[in-house]
Order: structure tokens, then C-alpha cells, then sequence
């Protein structure tokens, strides 16, 4: 007794300790105006992709015509819906290039938005600042027969998007000096507030335009490549640490250890996975529509379809079945409906996850042992990677097909929630006899 308390007081005095170095980095991170821009501007773009995603799919399904027979009626249809496709793919194929295929427009915008709103400045024309900016820059032009310009889109998706992200950012800082300083055309009080409103961006916007003109200008000159692509080569080393295996082991460790010591992971890895995790499912859609191989694992919801939100259904499914303390036989009924729909708060805090190390272990070697997995098939092409946004809530083995429309995705899910049953099983029942026992000593003192 007195060995166990020792211990548990050892543990508290560890969460406090860790407390106290965490939490002000977390609430930090989590305040940060310039990382909150970019988690929020994500977040604002996320209804223009799934229904770019969903026009797609639309126009494009995953059906070869070459291998398939209309040897039943399910086949029937998928061919149905490829013939159909093919011969109106010149107008439903066009919601998607208008949204992911330049998704850079919207995270500009996003970013942007969000950022002004932290400062109380008027969104509506920081966003318009950053467009403006953005279309010069990375606006590419070709002639037709005739010699007239044309302006393409092909600068304006995943080719850009970090450029998007820095010059959002930049854009708002650079509008915010100007109206600290009160620089601005000051019309007389007779104009119309919306007349004046438009002439007091005049100047942000000129100055804006003629920096990124000229950086852009002075890079092309310097390396032959544009500002946009340098950004990209800058940024490359992150995709890729965070698109492999340890970076992305890692990044399920720290979430797992944060959600142990009860801070939310979305404050501290958010900003930084949340604009790469689109940016990956973003490139992947526009592979997909190119016919090209999908360049990205760590995409979309992936991490957390095949990570936390698995193996939560699963610890859900033992309380169900092989539990018998009162606590958790009456928390599983709860928290078996959330649970499916990615909901797992009733969990985190009902059994609790958090402070529990017999909870712990087995939610770090599940989520090391599922990413492994998930990373080995895609990476063999056994399983299609992530390109869709699904909506949020989605029913988890339903998101695993819907992401990658891929039926072997839904069996590499199945096969992984049965590993992490197994795996935790043990952990499971060591805790629930835990529970148990105290309920039996509780009924004994009443």
C-alpha cells in the first residue's frame, strides 16, 4: 500500500513538473497569433475541398473499364458511372480545379482573414491584399495563335501554398504598419464610409505588390526560379521529415505523451501538421486528376483515421465485452456511439486515458505499430494513399474507404483495430480488475 502510494505520488509530482514546463509552451503555441493564422486558415478552406473532392470523384472514379465485367449489378454500375463520367468530365471536373486545384487562393485568403482578425483589422481587405499579391507573383502566361496573353491556374495550387501561407502573414504585418502609422488616404467625412474604406487600402496594397514584385524580380534574376519556388525548396526538408516514417512516429508519440499529461497536442503539433497534412492531400488530388502516382502518406486525416481514433474504438469494444467493473460496463454504453464517429472525449476522460499509464503504453505501441503499417502498404502501393477530405464525424472505417477509395484501406483498418484489441487486452483487464477491486472495497466500507 504504502509502496503504491509512493509511487503515485512520484507520478503527481512528475505531471507537475511537466506541467509547469509544458502548459506556458502550450498556452503560448496555442496564442500565437501568427500560428493560430495559419491552424485557423486551414480550417476556413476545408468546405472547398471536400467539395472539390467530392466533383472528382464525380468525374473521375477509381474504375479501370479494361479489367471490369458486368458480371453483377454492382459492376453494372461502376461502369455506368465511368462511361457517364468520360463523356461529362469537361464540366464536372471543373469545381475541382476551381478549389483544390488552386488552393492557394483560399489558403492566401485563409490566413490572411485570420490573422487581421486577431489584430481587429478589417478581413475583408487584408484577404483581398494578400489575393492581389499572390496573383501577381505566381501568375504564370502563355500566347495563343491569335497572340493574345493567357493567364493560367497552374501556379495557383500546392506549387504555391507556401508561398501562400508566408506572404498571408507578411501581407497583414506590412497593411498593420501602415494603419498604426495612419498612413492612408483620408478622404473627407461627405464620402461614403464604403468609398473611403476602399481608397484607405490604396497604399498597403501599392506597397505590398511593389515588395513581392520586386523580390520575385530579384530571385528569378538571381536563381531562375520564382519566390514561390524558392519557398518551396526552403520548406522541403519539413515535407519530408514529417512524410516519413520516424518524423511521423514521432509527431504520434508527442500526441499520445501530451494527451497523458491532459494538454491538447492540436496548440502545440497542430500549426505545424495541419498546413502540411493538407498541403499532402492537396498535392495528392492533383496527382490523382493528373493520372500521376500520389506523392504523399502523411495527408489528410490519415494519422488519425488509422492513429488515436482506431484504437479508441477498440479500447470502446473491450469495455464492452470483456469488462466487468461498473465504471467502465456503464462508460462503454456511453461512449461506444462517439466513439464511431471520432468523438473520444467520454474516453480520454471517463476511463481516464490521461495519468493512466496502463492506458499509456498500449496507446504508444499501437499508434507506433499502426503508422507502421498504414506507411508499409501505401508506401508498397498495397494501399492507395489519402487525396479526398472527408467531412468531419464521419464514421471512422467509412473515412478510412471515402479518403483513398480504396476497399483494401477499409481491410488495413479492420485488420489494424483487431491488432490493437489484442494488444490492448491485457492492459484493459489488468485495469479494469483495478477498478474493480476498489468497488468491491467501496460496497464493503458502505
Amino acid at each position: 500500500m504504502a509502496e503504491t502510494e509512493e509511487k503515485a505520488s512520484g507520478l503527481g509530482k512528475f505531471q507537475e513538473s511537466l506541467e509547469r514546463t509544458l502548459m506556458p509552451i502550450s498556452e503560448k503555441m496555442s496564442k500565437q497569433r501568427h500560428l493560430g493564422a495559419l491552424r485557423d486558415g486551414m480550417m476556413l478552406m476545408i468546405p472547398a475541398t471536400i467539395v472539390g473532392g467530392v466533383f472528382m470523384i464525380l468525374a473521375m472514379p477509381p474504375v479501370d473499364l479494361t479489367t471490369i465485367q458486368p458480371t453483377n449489378f454492382f459492376f453494372s454500375f461502376l461502369i455506368a458511372w465511368k462511361t457517364w463520367a468520360n463523356a461529362n468530365i469537361s464540366w464536372l471536373i471543373v469545381p475541382y480545379y476551381m478549389t483544390i486545384g488552386i488552393i492557394s487562393v483560399y489558403v492566401s485568403a485563409g490566413v490572411s482573414y485570420s490573422l487581421a482578425k486577431t489584430y481587429e483589422m478589417n478581413p475583408i481587405t487584408n484577404a483581398i491584399c494578400a489575393l492581389v499579391v499572390l496573383f501577381t507573383v505566381t501568375a504564370t502566361s502563355a500566347s495563343t495563335a491569335e497572340g493574345a496573353a493567357v493567364y493560367t491556374i497552374s501556379g495557383l495550387g500546392t506549387s504555391s501554398m507556401f508561398f501562400a501561407m508566408v506572404s498571408a502573414l507578411v501581407v497583414v504585418e506590412i497593411d498593420r504598419l501602415f494603419e498604426v502609422h495612419n498612413i492612408t488616404i483620408k478622404m473627407p467625412d461627405i464620402v461614403p464610409p464604403a468609398v473611403s474604406g476602399a481608397f484607405s487600402i490604396l497604399y498597403p496594397i501599392l506597397a505590398n505588390v511593389a515588395l513581392f514584385v520586386l523580390l520575385n524580380l530579384g530571385c528569378t534574376t538571381l536563381t531562375g526560379a520564382g519566390l514561390a519556388s524558392i519557398m518551396t525548396t526552403i520548406f522541403a526538408p519539413l515535407v519530408g521529415a514529417v512524410n516519413s516514417l520516424p518524423g511521423i512516429l514521432f509527431i504520434n508519440f508527442l500526441n499520445t505523451t501530451f494527451w497523458f499529461f491532459g494538454i491538447h497536442p492540436a496548440g502545440i503539433t497542430g500549426p505545424i501538421t495541419t498546413p502540411l497534412a493538407t498541403m499532402g492531400l492537396a498535392a495528392n488530388a492533383e496527382a490523382y486528376a493528373a493520372g500521376d502516382p500520389l506523392p504523399y502518406i502523411f495527408a489528410g486525416n490519415v494519422n488519425a483515421i488509422f492513429g488515436n481514433w482506431t484504437t479508441y474504438l477498440g479500447l470502446c469494444l473491450l469495455m464492452m465485452v470483456f469488462c466487468r467493473s461498473a465504471q467502465l460496463k456503464a462508460l462503454s454504453k456511453v461512449a461506444i456511439g462517439p466513439s464511431i464517429f471520432d468523438i473520444n472525449e467520454p474516453m480520454i476522460f471517463g476511463i481516464p486515458t490521461m495519468m493512466n499509464v496502463l492506458m499509456y503504453i498500449p496507446m504508444v505501441i499501437c499508434g507506433a505499430l499502426n503508422f507502421t503499417l498504414v506507411y508499409l502498404c501505401m508506401d508498397a502501393g498495397l494501399v492507395t494513399k489519402f487525396y479526398l477530405n472527408i467531412p468531419a464525424f464521419t464514421p471512422v472505417p467509412v473515412a478510412a474507404f471515402l479518403s483513398a477509395m480504396d476497399w483494401r484501406a477499409l481491410v488495413l483498418w479492420a485488420i489494424e483495430l483487431a491488432l490493437d484489441m489484442v494488444i490492448c487486452l491485457p492492459f484493459m483487464k489488468a485495469y479494469d480488475q483495478q477498478l474493480l477491486s476498489q468497488e468491491q472495497a467501496n460496497e464493503v466500507e458502505a
